[in-house]
């Protein structure tokens, strides 16, 4: 039996863009809230639960492959602010690139036992994303799905596009990296097994440039949010001639 730790080396943005033209070649690559409207055999999905920078990473591989996929942000999220002044300039550049940029929904922050409480949630979050970061979303999906959320099988919800509604879930084969790892088969044989059409969701945190495992590749990210925070810091004292106390 193969180990999960034994498919760490596949999570390398050099292996992501390998990945990337091997799926090209065989699929019409697109966005979620565009797959009725498009001959799209290939959906490309980005749930960004921990790492903006590392969405931007990818979004720039897949602009240099001619390739849009779907980016969805957390309003509500541990490990990074939507509303920083950096954040947005994340999404902006993502969104300029052509790529689709959604909301990544935490049912678990609301009591969601309706459709009318999940579509006043909705309402509410996109209300806030649009206006802040001045981008229009069409699509939404779950973080960390349960058996409640999957109840919500509509195509969509409060004008959204819901990316785990019934129709496309039924049309889709689905591969996901889900905590660092291959949940149900490696993205490479997935790709292989020759789908007539394949759903992909992949976490921009786990692809780095080196080999680490899951753990590590969060322990950079949170590590990397800290350094910039402390460089925005100095930076500050020093454009207004403060003293930088360090002792």
């Amino acid at each position: 039996m193969v180990s999960l730790k034994d498919h760490k080396k596949d999570f390398t943005r050099t292996n992501y863009k390998r990945l990337l033209k091997l799926a090209s070649r065989k699929y019409k690559i697109g966005t979620v809230s565009d797959f009725q409207h498009n001959s799209f055999t290939c959906l490309w999905r980005h749930d960004v639960d921990f790492s903006p920078q590392s969405a931007l990473a990818m979004a720039k591989i897949e602009d240099c492959e001619d390739i849009r996929a779907s980016y969805y942000f957390m309003l509500q999220s541990d490990f990074y602010n939507l509303f920083e002044p950096a954040v947005i300039t994340i999404l902006r550049s993502i969104k300029s690139m052509g790529h689709e940029v959604g909301l990544h929904f935490d049912a678990s922050q609301y009591d969601i036992s309706s459709t009318e409480a999940l579509e006043t949630a909705l309402i509410n979050e996109k209300n806030a994303f649009e206006t802040i970061i001045g981008i229009n979303i069409n699509s939404f999906s779950f973080h960390n799905p349960t058996q409640e959320t999957f109840k919500f099988k509509n195509f969509a919800y409060a004008g959204l596009v819901n990316a785990y509604n019934s129709e496309l879930i039924e049309q889709f084969q689905y591969c996901s990296d889900s905590n660092g790892y291959w949940r149900f088969i490696p993205m490479e044989e997935f790709l292989l097994q020759n789908y007539p059409k394949i759903y992909v969701l992949t976490h921009p945190v786990w692809w780095q440039d080196t080999v680490l495992s899951p753990r590590e590749r969060i322990v950079r990210s949170i590590e990397g949010r800290a350094r910039a925070t402390i460089e925005q810091y100095d930076k500050l004292l020093e454009l207004n001639g403060r003293e930088n106390i360090s002792e």
